[in-house]
């Protein structure tokens, strides 16, 4: 059952406001920023912003870390954020921040998700809109492990606040298993083919340039034709199958989009040696797109796959797909 966080409002001190004697109130600020929320009617504004440090020589509002894929060839954990310097209050769709002169990003992700980078000089306040857009959510993504030998693994995924179901239900270390060669994990809740969730993302980190577009009759078709070809195995493309059989949206025309890169946090310990992880973004109607480069991965050694879906906005949100 998708379930939605509630908005937790932490108080912050955020300088003394002049009152005016009307509704207009005075930023006290003298040196850092001074923030404006713009935010559609669907997106709420955030009880809070928080002010990282921007780090020199990282793209601005590049994703943070709980969006890196978090593997490669040494298994290290790649950080791309600065450090929270300040969670100011947000009043009437305004914050601010007494700073020292250097770069920020103010950024909220809650149902709605927003960054904005700014730089604060000597002695001067630094305007800066804070546009919220609408969070998306990858839908069912299963995590699948195969060991060469019985052996004790870790699995951590994105902030435990960014995820909105998990089965087992996933601790904020993360899941904990004894993994087979067969493929079953042993868990604290039993036994499991492979480990389910569903992730909260900024709307604008997935490609919408290389995929397909196809009847959407058949699109579910073809991403389990692409899967095959990609190297999932036939029960992992069967789980596929027996999942979104029941939830398929309807449409005349579908784009898919698949997605190799820029996806939620993943951290296997100890390390796979191979690692396919592929999901797709499904978008309605028929869009002009580029041919895919699909992944080639050798699945040798002790070897894991994860498949995943993101609708489009226009099937909707908060279904319940967790049965």
């Amino acid at each position: 059952m998708r379930t939605f966080p509630l908005l937790f409002l932490l108080a912050c001190d955020g300088g003394e406001k002049e009152d005016s004697g009307d509704t207009d109130t005075t930023i006290s600020t003298e040196q850092g920023v001074r923030g404006t929320i713009d935010a559609p009617e669907h997106c709420p504004s955030p009880g809070v912003v928080d002010i990282w440090t921007a780090l020199s020589g990282a793209a601005a509002c590049d994703w943070s870390p709980e969006f890196d894929t978090g593997f490669n060839d040494t298994g290290d954990w790649t950080d791309n954020v600065g450090d929270i310097v300040d969670s100011p209050a947000v009043t009437d769709d305004t914050f601010e921040s007494t700073l020292d002169a250097g770069d920020y990003e103010a950024r909220t992700f809650d149902d709605c998700y927003g960054c904005a980078a700014f730089t604060v000089a000597e002695g001067a306040v630094t305007e800066v809109t804070l546009a919220l857009r609408e969070t998306v959510y990858a839908d069912a993504p299963n995590l699948y492990l195969y060991p060469e030998e019985p052996v004790g693994v870790r699995v951590q995924l994105a902030s435990a606040r960014h995820i909105v179901a998990a089965d087992p239900a996933y601790p904020p270390d993360g899941w904990q298993a004894l993994a087979t060669p067969e493929g079953t994990l042993h868990t604290e809740a039993g036994p499991a083919d492979f480990l389910f969730y569903e992730l909260r993302l900024p709307p604008t980190r997935l490609q919408r340039e290389a995929g397909w577009c196809v009847p959407g009759h058949l699109a579910q078709a073809s991403i389990e034709e692409s899967m095959a070809l990609a190297g999932f195995l036939g029960a992992e493309v069967e789980d596929f199958s027996d999942f979104w059989d029941a939830w398929w949206p309807e449409a005349d025309w579908m784009t898919v989009y698949p997605q190799t890169q820029r996806l939620g946090a993943l951290r296997i310990t100890p390390a796979p040696d191979s690692l396919l992880r592929l999901w797709f973004v499904v978008e309605d109607g028929c869009a002009p797109v580029e041919v895919p480069v699909m992944p080639q991965v050798t699945r040798a050694g002790f070897h894991a796959a994860e498949w995943g879906v993101v609708f489009d906005q226009a099937y909707g949100r908060g279904w319940d797909i967790v049965q």
